[in-house]
């Protein structure tokens, strides 16, 4: 069932710097929310879960912008904000 919902989606990114499939992508949201991981939030107060919702958002932000700016004509021109996050500002794993 979860490959099937996958395979609605589009894959946009570059297949060699793929390192998770979209149905594994899937899986492990579908996972989180069977956990009760739905919201994607572990801070015990709102205010926090609004700062780190924006905090998020602003780095989501400038990582497009990086990748639609600074990367046009390279190989990250379309990865995704995980991939250039970990291959390329090596923040992470």
């Amino acid at each position: 069932m979860v490959d099937r919902f996958a395979n609605c989606f589009t894959d946009y990114r570059a297949p060699e710097l793929i390192e998770h499939s979209v149905a594994g992508l899937v899986l492990q949201r579908v996972f989180g929310i069977a956990l009760g991981y739905a919201d994607r939030t572990s801070a015990h107060t709102m205010r926090a879960n609004q700062l780190r919702l924006w905090f998020a958002s602003m780095a989501y932000v400038l990582i497009c912008a990086l990748r639609r700016i600074g990367l046009a004509h390279t190989q990250f021109a379309r990865a995704s904000c995980g991939t250039i996050r970990l291959k390329l500002l090596k923040i992470g794993r």
